[in-house]
């Protein structure tokens, strides 16, 4: 159930510094360069768990630009990945024996009842919290309402099995290829469980998530854009969230330091890289040359 949370958002032209944002939103494949005429390394735009009978993935292309570059750079490396899992089933926990506060005691009746019909109802992983709500942390319970929110409301994931980023990383593993990493296991279950926030927030913010599981949901289809180079993945409110933000910063931050000495495929999410607060943006501004590398992934296209 856990490794399934995790898995669970065209010019020709070079594009150097600019003050002015570029949007970046054209192509799920990019080329990068410190300079004109320095060795290229990629970004591509990735959806974690991927519906292979939407979108054609073009595995032996992204083979030979792993190959080419020498080293692959994840949002997580495979070491830190196997600890997500480790460390998510001790933080997603209350803490001490006697929990005087829980979601069950601290929810009024009408929200504790709307959890309650939703845990029922699910078809999914969210019916194993049923017997939890003692001991789980409630900002752990509102990511996996958006999640829950997700899975049960779209058909976009119920053929979803393919993991692109586990994917090469065996093939890395296979080659002895470097494989790096921009966030640590710790931060990301930090995103699942919110440990800064206060469990009153907390539960304010589960109140708000109960209350928005039945709303509806966006009319953004993810897997057609995807496909169609266009990385409106998410509703645009999204693009400009604080934790985004934050997360497109760090890792920009990192790719940098890691260009700095390498040639590199990365592979990120898709929505962290376009537009003002994106990824490409944030390197376009640090003076690096973006270009679109266009790779089909159209399902009737074949090598």
């Amino acid at each position: 159930m856990k490794t399934k949370i995790f898995f669970l958002l065209l010019t020709g032209l070079s594009i150097g510094y600019s003050s002015k944002a570029q949007k970046f939103d054209n192509s799920v494949c990019w080329e990068i360069r410190q300079s004109k005429n320095s060795y290229p390394s990629y970004i591509f735009g990735s959806i974690h768990l991927l519906d292979t009978t939407k979108v054609r993935f073009p595995i032996e292309k992204i083979k030979g630009l792993i190959d080419k570059t020498g080293m692959l750079c994840l949002e997580i490396s495979g070491a830190d990945f196997k600890l997500v899992s480790e460390k998510l089933g001790i933080k997603m926990y209350l803490d001490g024996d006697k929990r005087e506060k829980s979601i069950s005691n601290s929810l009024d009746e009408v929200h504790l009842k709307k959890l309650q019909l939703m845990i029922d109802s699910s078809n999914d992983f969210f019916k194993g919290f049923k017997d939890m709500l003692d001991y789980i942390k409630p900002s752990f319970l509102t990511t996996m309402i958006t999640l829950e929110k997700q899975l049960s409301t779209s058909n976009e994931f119920s053929r979803s099995k393919f993991n692109p980023e586990g994917f090469f990383t065996q093939y890395c593993e296979s080659k002895s290829i470097a494989v790096k990493g921009l966030e640590t296991a710790d931060e990301q279950v930090d995103l699942v469980v919110k440990p800064s926030l206060s469990f009153d927030k907390a539960i304010e913010e589960l109140k708000k998530s109960i209350d928005d599981f039945n709303k509806t949901k966006t009319d953004v289809d993810m897997f057609f854009n995807y496909s169609n180079q266009n990385l409106k993945l998410l509703p645009k409110k999204e693009y400009s969230d604080s934790t985004m933000i934050s997360r497109n910063t760090n890792m920009a931050n990192g790719i940098d330091r890691l260009l700095k000495n390498n040639s590199l495929f990365i592979m990120i999410g898709a929505a962290h890289l376009p537009y003002q607060h994106g990824i490409l943006n944030l390197l376009a501004k640090k003076g690096y040359y973006i270009k679109p590398y266009f790779i089909n992934l159209k399902k009737e296209w074949t090598n």
